[in-house]
């Protein structure tokens, strides 16, 4: 999925957010990249809490593979890292926050290696792939 449809597939949702009271970043990458923020500037816990109960069904599901709720999700995960390492990529690990919906990469290691966080960026997807193939 690109990034385009997954932000169409947000908009629902963040329009539903802005209605309902709650600041979001949504609409169009500003020329910095930053997305400016939308919908009343302050809002309280109770009102953000209150706007996600109301629009939470409208939030996308995240890509199977990355999904903690899907039993398979870490497996594929891990077997991206191993394809990683596997293409010289040193430091490339599964993100431990268990908060996150998703299975998500952390690159770099503690000392922000360059190499492996632009080399892994770029052999993300085709490690995906090969692991989706194999399967």
């Amino acid at each position: 999925m690109t990034s385009a449809e997954l932000e169409a597939l947000s908009l629902p949702y963040q329009d539903c957010m802005i209605a309902n009271g709650a600041p979001f970043k949504g609409g169009n990458a500003e020329a910095d990249g930053q997305q400016p923020m939308t919908g009343p500037a302050t809002a309280s816990a109770g009102d953000y809490d209150q706007a996600l109960a109301a629009c939470q069904q409208l939030l996308p599901l995240p890509p199977w593979e990355e999904d903690r709720s899907n039993p398979d999700a870490q497996a594929f995960v891990q077997a991206v890292v191993d394809c990683l390492h596997g293409k010289g990529i040193k430091y490339v690990e599964i993100d431990g926050d268990a908060s996150s919906p998703t299975f998500d990469l952390s690159l770099g290691g503690p000392n922000n290696d360059s190499d492996s966080i632009t080399r892994g960026m770029d052999l993300i997807p085709e490690c995906q792939r090969e692991v989706s193939a194999a399967k």
